[in-house]
């Protein structure tokens, strides 16, 4: 069964959204799924155990391509293993709770992955904004062309989560979002489906997304992300010695020079 064949009484593909506390973001973020031009789609939000109105906000919204389900606050990568258990889709985009999708986002992702039977997961350039929805000037790597998992440890040219559509039967055969790592979670996903076979990352080298930068992100707790990535690197060293042996360092720096960036845009400049 190819991807552009959905089974009878299910959509092709899968959206999945988790959201803790998102509320003053999330019906934009919705409301930017709804409005795909490509429309074989579910849309599977898991509110993890939000304090805000994020569930009401999502009980406002009459679509049958919605679900809701609603979970204890256990964290991002739980909360997606848990809506990953409600999907159907063959295809899943992966979309943070504050972030927006061009409206052929998902059009121009399943065109890829209809086309190359080679490719297993794709993702996006993007542009960056603020709270408010401005544009700041800064956008995603210009990457043309595939990678492989060595090229995307030692250089993570995905940069975002929410420019991603991947295979379900590669997120399976990857093992699925791994919930001990807390963070890191879409780099140790992405980084296992590339391993799976060579060259089977693609870029689509346009803007379909636009990453929020806002006060409070996961991204911004710098020595636990430095942390979490040793342990990251140590797990992907077990997985491809080689490969790690190979790149593992330039990897490392990399990390390094985006954590100073995250501690000087955070004003925490001895960190820097």
């Amino acid at each position: 069964m190819t991807a552009s064949q959905s089974p009878a009484g299910r959509r092709l593909v899968s959206v999945l959204l988790a959201t803790y506390n998102s509320a003053k973001f999330l019906p934009a973020t919705i409301d930017s799924v709804l409005a795909q031009t490509f429309s074989d789609f579910e849309l599977v939000v898991v509110d993890d155990g939000s304090t805000d109105d994020s569930y009401a906000l999502l009980q406002s919204y009459r679509d049958d391509r919605l679900t809701i389900i609603r979970q204890q606050n256990l964290g991002a990568p739980a909360a997606l293993v848990n809506g990953l258990r409600k999907v159907s889709g063959l295809l899943v985009a992966l979309l943070d709770s504050d972030d927006l999708w061009h409206k052929d986002n998902l059009a121009a992702h399943v065109d890829v992955l209809n086309r190359r039977d080679d490719v297993d997961l794709t993702f996006s350039w993007f542009e960056v904004i603020d709270e408010a929805g401005v544009k700041i000037g800064l956008q995603s790597p210009r990457f043309k062309g595939k990678t492989s998992f060595r090229g995307l440890l030692a250089d993570f040219v995905i940069a975002a989560t929410s420019n991603v559509v991947v295979r379900r039967s590669a997120i399976d055969k990857a093992g699925g979002i791994d919930p001990a790592v807390p963070t890191l979670y879409d780099l140790d996903l992405f980084l296992r489906v590339a391993h799976l076979r060579n060259g089977n990352v693609e870029v689509i080298p346009r803007d379909l997304m636009l990453y929020r930068r806002r006060q409070g992100q996961l991204s911004r707790n710098t020595d636990a992300i430095q942390e979490e990535w040793q342990r990251l690197l140590e797990k992907m060293r077990q997985l491809a010695p080689s490969d790690v042996a190979a790149v593992g360092h330039v990897a490392s720096c990399n990390m390094n020079r985006h954590f100073a960036r995250l501690a000087y845009e955070s004003a925490q400049y001895r960190k820097s």
